[in-house]
């Protein structure tokens, strides 16, 4: 009969680590010289994963120039042997033929294959009634061996996984009292012992913090989990994530502390019907403490935080941006971004004050400000804006904001000219789903505004206002890539030549349709000069293949307009080709646009850097 254990023990296996590691050492300086080479060998009699297995024992194997290969032989052999093990094959006949020192000839006759006949896996604890537990138990290849050829793989692999559950699920106390595999050869059969007692989960215990300059209370609430919650590697991942998503720390470190005492030594004994060895085991299992405090160290971000950027696209030229954001204000968390844009047709000034509120990551208060000057095309508009906000963030991914927006907008649009004040009350809606923010292969994009006012609000007009848009991105392997985007809006008001440019609808453009320039799609007047639109509808269908590595080419086709009358779209039409660049600095894209309904351009170039989302 022949018995493979496998020791539990972690102190022995770190001993015969080291030896072996300093035996080999010795071996490979003293036998294998510099010009020794692998052996490459020729196996037949098996194939598949058996072969496979065969030549990857054997081609480590090297033979020194000063060596007769015979010598090898039994290593050869013994290789040969163990390889055929793992699949079950404890019989064999084995012939050995060297051609050279770098070439030998294997011919196996397999004979019969040991089945498992005994099958006994337990386990012990509290894991036995875990419902994870049981599942990997019942998506385990080595559970369905019962009669069937031995597998060495199979049994290592439900250890190993049994391993891995147990420390991501707080089984710190986790053992092998028994696990054996018995093989009888001459009976082609083979007898499986796995017992695996669990001891007690792990619960979280007190967790402190250190170097944070935010009041606990906040901290406390990023949690997710309470003390007394059994452990998951999970909640602990999670837990640093919130973290650094606030942008409040620099660096952020959560751990779990474990009292790192073991017991003595693993017990490794034979079956049987008396279990005490394994009720001894679980009974000292259950003895540990079992509690998991979590320590977290935090290191305070910089307080004041500066970027600056310049780029080009063809709807604003050249332009350029400053930001400056202070992640923290006090130890409320409060935070502070400003931003500044300057191109040729535009120049802006926004920022951004926000509160966090009882769950910092999903609840607060936000107070929007800015100014927006713009002299393009026909449009000439300066607008002062402040927007209070309170925010929420949902579990499903989804943002909700309600806003009461106060306006100053003193403009010029072709020959309507106003200065208009308004209190526009709204409520907005966004999501996005990608699974990677920078070049997305899947992933979807939504957004839905809902705004208006009325004089009674102490705005000068009254209107009534919706805006949505969709944009997907899904892939067929890894080198086909769909693009699409649809934005549809909608007004309604008595007062349309008072209406300020930014509530106004414009096509055309890099975003929108290309082959037109930016915002030059909507009404016009009797001059010719641009009023904009009530309404707006567009729409984009792209398909991008890989070229190679981070370089794609693109065609599209666009359709869309601004326009005041739904039963009057005068929809507008383009289709081109395109080159996408996956650069450091993100995605550049560089498209040639045809515009169908336009005599006066017949190609226009599109340049912009950014993500489609």
């Amino acid at each position: 009969m022949m018995l493979f254990l496998t020791l539990n023990n972690q102190r022995a296996i770190s001993s015969l680590k080291r030896m072996a590691g300093g035996v080999g050492a010795l071996s490979a300086c003293a036998l294998w010289p510099l010009h020794a080479q692998a052996l490459e060998a020729h196996v037949h009699g098996v194939d598949g994963v058996v072969r496979n297995n065969v030549v990857a024992y054997l081609t480590p194997l090297k033979i020194p120039s000063e060596s007769r290969p015979e010598l090898y032989s039994n290593s050869v052999h013994t290789d040969v042997v163990n390889a055929l093990k793992a699949y079950g094959y404890y019989t064999p006949t084995i012939g050995v033929t060297f051609r050279d020192r770098q070439h030998v000839d294997v011919h196996i006759d397999k004979g019969p294959r040991t089945h498992v006949n005994v099958l006994d896996v337990r386990i012990v604890g509290e894991a036995k009634d875990d419902p994870e537990v049981k599942k990997l138990l019942a998506d385990s290849a080595l559970m369905k061996d019962q009669g069937k050829p031995l597998s060495h793989e199979h049994y290592e692999y439900l250890k190993k996984q049994l391993d891995t559950l147990a420390l991501s699920r707080g089984y710190f106390d986790a053992s092998y009292p028994l696990h054996r595999i018995e093989v009888r050869p001459w009976e082609q059969r083979a007898d499986i012992y796995l017992v695996y007692v669990s001891g007690k989960r792990y619960r979280y215990g007190d967790v402190s913090v250190q170097g944070s300059q935010i009041r606990r209370s906040s901290i406390d609430a990023l949690q997710p989990f309470k003390k007394g919650d059994p452990y998951q590697t999970s909640d602990i991942a999670e837990f640093n994530n919130r973290l650094g998503r606030t942008n409040w720390f620099r660096s952020v470190s959560v751990r779990p502390q474990l009292d790192q005492q073991q017991g003595d030594e693993d017990q490794v004994t034979r079956p049987s019907n008396d279990d005490s060895t394994v009720a001894s085991a679980q009974q000292n299992a259950a003895e540990q403490h079992a509690v998991a405090p979590v320590s977290v160290h935090l290191i305070a971000a910089d307080r004041d935080q500066f970027k600056t950027g310049i780029g080009y696209s063809t709807d604003d030229g050249p332009h350029a941006q400053f930001g400056w954001t202070r992640p923290w204000m006090n130890e409320r968390g409060d935070s502070l971004t400003n931003s500044l844009y300057f191109s040729q047709p535009r120049q802006s000034l926004a920022g951004q004050y926000r509160i966090p509120l009882e769950h910092p990551l999903d609840d607060a208060y936000e107070f929007n400000y800015g100014f927006d000057y713009i002299d393009d095309n026909d449009t000439r508009s300066r607008n002062l804006w402040f927007t209070p906000t309170r925010a929420w963030h949902f579990a499903n991914g989804w943002d909700q904001r309600l806003y009461v927006r106060f306006s100053q907008e003193n403009f010029t649009q072709a020959s309507d000219s106003a200065n208009v004040f308004l209190v526009t009350p709204g409520v907005s809606w966004n999501r996005t789903a990608v699974d990677n923010e920078q070049f997305p292969m899947h992933g979807n994009r939504q957004d839905l505004t809902l705004e208006g006012t009325t004089k009674q609000f102490g705005s000068d007009i009254s209107f009534m206002r919706a805006v949505a848009t969709t944009r997907w991105i899904e892939s067929i392997g890894d080198n086909n890539r769909f693009f699409l985007r649809g934005n549809i809006g909608a007004t309604q008001t008595d007062s349309f030549s008072k209406m300020p440019p930014s509530l106004r609808f414009f096509t055309g453009g890099d975003s929108s349709v290309r082959g037109y320039s930016y915002e030059t799609l909507a009404p016009r007047d009797g001059d010719d000069d641009l009023l904009g639109g009530k309404n707006m509808l567009t729409g984009t269908f792209e398909y991008q293949r890989r070229l190679s590595g981070a370089w794609w080419g693109a065609t599209f086709y666009d359709v869309g307009n601004a326009f005041n009358s739904w039963s009057d779209q005068s929809l507008k039409r383009s289709a081109g080709v395109g080159i996408r660049w996956i650069s450091p600095v993100g995605p550049i894209r560089f498209d040639l646009a045809h515009p169908f309904d336009d005599d006066r351009s017949s190609w226009r170039v599109h340049f912009a850097i950014g993500p489609e989302f």
